[in-house]
């Protein structure tokens, strides 16, 4: 009443214009409340009641504010307020996400290698150090993971290398300590130790002589020099002794 008593009435009514027209734009939502009910002072009529000020004060706020504050379906003044400063807390924090998620773009983008003498102005892609072919890092090389996976094979099953040179027996494929001129090794069932003529598999695999495949055993009649065969019953059952 001290003011309206006091101030002009053009200043009156500048003060009950700027009420009038009174917008959210930038100011967040507690500095938006905060002049509303400056202004609403010089505008008692519109705000009398309680309805016609949560209203306003809708009206004023930025569109994504107000549609959702309004989605409460609050019908106090206060509501209202606390209302649209929980929707502007949830939009503050969403934007702030994506502008973490945009730097973080831009950041591994600029990590990324550039191709060399990139043209000036233009996109410039990745390119592999092993292969030599662009769009994709070294450590993504489908080629290079091929070639470690042989590499790894090789080691396992003991492929020769072509590189290794043998300084006993001048052949490549192996070094000295895997030399077999130097070490005896079996070439039937690679065991150290004997050779293939004296292997435990070649003596075993050799067939058994019968003894029914064996000659009977022969006598000599010494007074006639004649030789008599005996039979093996004959030999086995036999018990005088032969005499000349």
């Amino acid at each position: 009443m001290l003011l309206r008593k006091f101030l002009p009435s053009v200043e009156r009514d500048r003060l009950m214009n700027d009420f009038l027209y009174l917008k959210q734009r930038q100011l967040t939502v507690g500095e938006y409340e905060i002049e509303f009910s400056k202004l609403s002072r010089f505008a008692p009529g519109l705000v009398s009641v309680e309805a016609d000020r949560v209203k306003r004060f809708l009206g004023g706020l930025r569109s994504e504010v107000q549609q959702l504050a309004s989605a409460y379906g609050l019908v106090t003044y206060a509501g209202v307020v606390e209302a649209a400063l929980k929707v502007e807390a949830i939009e503050t924090a969403k934007s702030r996400g994506q502008q973490l998620k945009k730097d973080k773009r831009k950041l591994v983008e600029e990590k990324k290698p550039l191709v060399p003498d990139a043209v000036p102005g233009k996109r410039n892609r990745v390119v592999c150090s092993f292969c030599g072919r662009s769009g994709h890092p070294v450590e993504r090389c489908f080629k290079k993971a091929a070639a470690q996976k042989k590499e790894q094979v090789h080691a396992i099953q003991g492929a020769p290398r072509r590189d290794v040179s043998c300084s006993v027996c001048k052949r490549s494929g192996h070094d000295a300590a895997q030399c077999w001129s130097r070490v005896r090794v079996c070439f039937q069932c690679g065991q150290k130790g004997h050779v293939k003529s004296r292997c435990p598999q070649v003596q075993s695999a050799l067939p058994a002589v019968p003894l029914q495949a064996l000659p009977p055993p022969q006598r000599v009649d010494k007074g006639k020099g004649k030789l008599n065969v005996i039979s093996s019953e004959e030999a086995q059952t036999s018990t005088q002794v032969i005499s000349g």
